[in-house]
This record gives C-alpha cells, sequence and structure tokens, in this order.
C-alpha cells in the first residue's frame, strides 16, 4: 500500500511540475520570441535557406534590415544578430546555421569592439536552456556552467535563471510598436524618430578589453564559413562620431585585429563607421541606429553586396 501511494505521489507531482514548466516555457517563449526564440528555432529550422545571413551582436540585430536588402539585391537574407553577442556565440550562431541548412552565398559578419570582449554572454543566454536537446548547444551551455541534464528535466531549467529573466515569466512587457518592416526577418528596431538621443551605452569611460578568446572564437567562426568556401565579409557598423567610442583607444586596437582578421583570411573588411551619412540625428545612443539610419545601413549594405557579387 505505501509503495503504490508513494508510486502516486511521485507521478502526480512529476505531473504538476511538468504542466507547471509547460506554462512557464509558453509564457517566457511568448515575451522573448522576437529577441531569441523566433531566431534560434530559424536556425534550427531544417526544411529553410538562405542566399545571404547576417551574424553579430545588437548592431546587426537592431542594424540590417533584410527588407531592404532583399528588395535592392533579389536575394534571400535573415538576420542573425542577437544583442550583446560575444565571440563564442557568434561561433554558436554559426555552428548552428551550418549544421541545418544548405550553405549560404554570403556570410556578413558584424564585429565590433564589444564583440572582442571577454563577456562569456552564454552564461546569460537562459534561451538557450530550451534547446538542450541540441549536441552544440547543450555543449556550449555546458561549458558555461549549465548542466547537461536539464535536457532531461527540462523544468529545471528556471532553477538556473537570474531575478530578472524569472520574474518576466509573470510579467507581460511593453508592446512592440510595428510600423515599416521593423520587424522583418530577425531584424528589430523600435526607434522610429530621427534626433531622439537616448543614454550613451558606453557610461564616461571606456574600459573594454580585447580578449584574446574572444578573438579565437571570432576566427573559428570565420574559418567555419571559409572552409566550406562560403564568401565572408567583415563589417564594422556605424557609429556616431562625436561619441566617445568613435575616437577611443579600444576601437583601434579593434581595427588593428579586423585588419589583421581581413589579411589572413583574404575576405574584405567594409567600414561603414567612417561613412559622413550617418550624422548624429541617425543615432539613438554612440553606437546605435534609429530605424531611419537603419534605411539607409541596410541599402548601403545591399549596393555593398551587390558589388562583390557580380
Amino acid at each position: 500500500m505505501y509503495f503504490k501511494r508513494l508510486i502516486i505521489v511521485v507521478l502526480l507531482t512529476w505531473t504538476a511540475v511538468w504542466l507547471t514548466g509547460k506554462l512557464f516555457d509558453y509564457r517566457y517563449h511568448k515575451r522573448w520570441s522576437y529577441l531569441y526564440f523566433d531566431k534560434i528555432d530559424q536556425l534550427l529550422k531544417k526544411d529553410s535557406s538562405y542566399d545571404v545571413i547576417f551574424v553579430g551582436d545588437s548592431r546587426t540585430h537592431e542594424g540590417i534590415n533584410p527588407f531592404y536588402v532583399d528588395s535592392i539585391t533579389g536575394l534571400n537574407s535573415y538576420n542573425f544578430g542577437f544583442a550583446g553577442s560575444d565571440g563564442e556565440e557568434l561561433k554558436l550562431v554559426s555552428t548552428l546555421y551550418l549544421q541545418s541548412h544548405q550553405h549560404p552565398k554570403l556570410a556578413v559578419i558584424t564585429i565590433d569592439a564589444g564583440t572582442l570582449e571577454p563577456l562569456r554572454i552564454l552564461k546569460q543566454r537562459f534561451c538557450y536552456l530550451s534547446y538542450m536537446n541540441n549536441d552544440n548547444i547543450a555543449a556550449y551551455m555546458s561549458s558555461n556552467g549549465f548542466p547537461k541534464f536539464i535536457s532531461y528535466f527540462p523544468f529545471l531549467k528556471y532553477s538556473f535563471f537570474d531575478e530578472y529573466n524569472r520574474l518576466s515569466i509573470f510579467t507581460e512587457g511593453s508592446k512592440i510598436p510595428q510600423f515599416d518592416h521593423n520587424i522583418y526577418k530577425g531584424f528589430l528596431n523600435v526607434d522610429q524618430f530621427v534626433n531622439r538621443t537616448g543614454k550613451i551605452v558606453f557610461g564616461n569611460n571606456i574600459k573594454e578589453i580585447i580578449s584574446d578568446t574572444a578573438v579565437t572564437d571570432v576566427k573559428s567562426a570565420i574559418s567555419l564559413f571559409v572552409n566550406r568556401n562560403i564568401r565572408v565579409v567583415l563589417v564594422y557598423p556605424p557609429e556616431k562620431k562625436s561619441g566617445i567610442v568613435f575616437n577611443s583607444q579600444v576601437k583601434k586596437q579593434a581595427d588593428a585585429i579586423l585588419s589583421s582578421i581581413s589579411q589572413e583570411y583574404k575576405i574584405p573588411l567594409w567600414h561603414f563607421d567612417t561613412a559622413a551619412v550617418y550624422t548624429n540625428e541617425y543615432f539613438v545612443d554612440d553606437v546605435h541606429l534609429n530605424e531611419p539610419g537603419t534605411r539607409i545601413y541596410s541599402k548601403q549594405i545591399a549596393d555593398s553586396i551587390l558589388s562583390l557579387l557580380k
């Protein structure tokens, strides 16, 4: 009798925990779909392929709109940029895309000083814990402190969340405004108006440190494409010339590293940070464009792609 009751209690507990986990999954995925889950699903989706993929951090995610790229080039592109992405995540995203899709004609990789920092951003990427059944994701997340058994007991992943992400399960969040293709194929930018200056993202002092590990990860990501005879372009995105980042020492270091990588792999390096068209009115802070600025940037990217592929 005791053993039977024990089994019933275990089954009821398991069912309650499983249902709670499913509810949490639904709410968490809904909250973060535009930023993470839609994009990761597309990375793992085997029945889709793209001519051009964009990989990088927030300056890719919020900067390059495939709508304008596709309209000008006639190609099919997708934005796989993630805000805050570092070299390690760049390598993971590239690996996931190549394991599930046909080879693209071109991989456009945005690199800036932030990408070369020792961020270890995967320690904060709780969204990937929903995909621990993928061997590559499991390996990367395990190396960042998340145990593999999450794939067998997925509801336990919430015990590893930080307070902000845990609380986001129970809050709706602000509604994302939609206008003029501002949400399109991985791209997202909600800053609709020019001259709306936001916070300066780097504060008053530049303290970034270039990480040798991040540089190695960036090179590894590039090698994934180059070794498959996929064309690669490195891009340094637009930057406010009056901002504290533009003339900083860390940017000079990043420029030198990118030039070296470009020469090593014999791949183009496009510098949009020096383009005169990007005046202060097109930025919301030192390094991020508003939506009108992204139209200019995306069209310039498209024109450059056309010239390269001729």
